[in-house]
């Protein structure tokens, strides 16, 4: 999750609440915590963040991992069947539900995560086998049977992941989003409305990653994980 925090004018008092140390007043109430999930905060809270008070004004979460297939690029078609998927696929409702709810969503999907230029190639993966680091050689070893059944691997989860730390390495658009529920051939399709002055008067507009920058994406991937970052 990303937050765009802002100062707190807030006059605070300091009390305690079963063991954490808390501060209220009159409107709000801040713990310290040894962990803060970032779904769970949303605009108006009040955090404490080097050694000040700050109030969360915006609040953007990512789904950390494949985010359906939304035809946007050469790359954005199904995999598990030709329009769709396979999270969406596998549950569509829950996604329908999910792409209207009143939350801040952005989609990191096959159209990019499938892009050639932002995956593991053979040769990228003899890199990462044959590094000093054990962190490299763990990712080269679970990744050989994808490498060896389709010639590259296609890393979802982390570019979802590098778009919260670096939101340049995407270029994102905002769309109408619709989820095929009914069973088959397109159960789980993703459907994006990109009609100029015809997009649908209802439903909330969700952000889809368009296009990565593949280089760079790698370049923090593979740096993180030769420890050259």
């Amino acid at each position: 999750s990303r937050i765009s925090l802002m100062p707190s004018m807030l006059q605070l008092s300091i009390w305690s609440n079963i063991g954490q140390a808390c501060l209220e007043s009159t409107n709000h109430r801040v713990c310290r915590m040894p962990r803060i999930n970032g779904n769970e905060i949303r605009p108006g809270n009040v955090l404490e963040h080097n050694d000040g008070l700050w109030v969360a004004v915006k609040t953007e979460h990512v789904k950390p991992g494949k985010g359906g297939a939304f035809a946007l690029t050469p790359y954005g078609h199904g995999n598990v069947t030709t329009v769709s998927e396979f999270n969406i696929w596998a549950d569509p409702e829950a996604a329908a539900e999910l792409v209207q709810a009143d939350i801040s969503i952005t989609a990191v999907g096959l159209d990019v995560t499938t892009d050639p230029t932002a995956s593991i190639n053979p040769e990228r993966h003899e890199m990462l086998r044959n590094s000093n680091d054990s962190y490299a050689q763990t990712a080269a070893l679970i990744s050989t049977q994808v490498l060896e059944r389709f010639g590259v691997v296609n890393i979802h989860d982390a570019q979802a992941v590098a778009y919260v730390i670096d939101p340049t390495l995407m270029r994102i658009e905002t769309y109408l989003v619709e989820i095929v529920t009914q069973d088959g051939s397109v159960r789980g399709q993703t459907i994006v409305d990109r009609r100029p002055g015809s997009r649908r008067s209802s439903g909330p507009e969700i952000a889809v990653a368009a296009a990565v920058d593949g280089p760079r994406f790698l370049e923090l991937l593979l740096g993180r994980l030769t420890q050259e970052a």
